[in-house]
């Protein structure tokens, strides 16, 4: 009756050594090229506490150096502030394979880098483990910095306007000249009458 037993734990061990095989692979293809490719570059302006739903695609290398989606691992996004800090959201799988859309907070310092991967692990000599995640390049545009257009300029104010004109002088000084004018012509009308006068015979 043992010898089934032996074999049984012996399959077991066997089954056991090449699912750790199948799940190390895609870590191993992740550590030489896997590649993300953002669906839409992150405003790297984007309001700080604000949160982003960033979608991504991830491929690897098979074993003929043909590009492949990478299915069957959550991926990690790190954003990093320029203060450092940093905020973490998981991408989940969305429909087509290899496809990842995380919903993550931006940084309350802003956004300086973000980081892709696969959430990993590492142990010390002592025993300690921590995390140890294999970061992905990004082929193409990572970031985008939304264009604010600047304010119109205000337009110069304008000149103001000129008080209407003033005719009255003019009217007055026009009175004036037709006045004299006339009193110049009934002086000269006046003298010649009188010169008539005196010539005629009898005056």
């Amino acid at each position: 009756m043992r010898a089934p037993r032996i074999a049984v734990r012996a399959l077991s061990a066997a089954t056991i050594a090449v699912a750790a095989v199948l799940l190390a692979a895609p870590f191993a293809l992740a550590k030489e090229g896997g590649l993300v490719t953002l669906a839409a570059p992150i405003p790297r302006d984007a309001e700080p506490g604000s949160s982003l739903t960033v979608t991504f695609s991830v491929t690897v290398p098979d074993e003929n150096g043909h590009m492949v989606p990478f299915s069957g691992s959550p991926m990690v996004l790190k954003l990093v502030g320029p203060d450092g800090t940093t905020t973490e959201a998981m991408g989940a799988e969305r429909g087509t394979p290899g496809t990842y859309t995380a919903l993550i907070e931006v940084p309350a310092s802003g956004i300086s880098s973000a980081i892709f991967g696969i959430r990993g692990t590492s142990t010390t000599s002592d025993g300690t483990t921590s995390i140890d995640d294999l970061a992905f390049d990004v082929d193409g545009l990572l970031f985008t910095t939304t264009t604010h257009l600047a304010a119109a300029p205000a337009a110069p104010d304008a000149a103001p306007a000129p008080p209407p004109a003033d005719y009255r002088l003019a009217i007055l000084g026009l009175v004036a000249i037709v006045v004299t004018a006339i009193g110049l012509a009934t002086l000269v009308i006046a003298g010649r009458r009188g010169s008539l006068r005196s010539t005629q015979p009898g005056a």
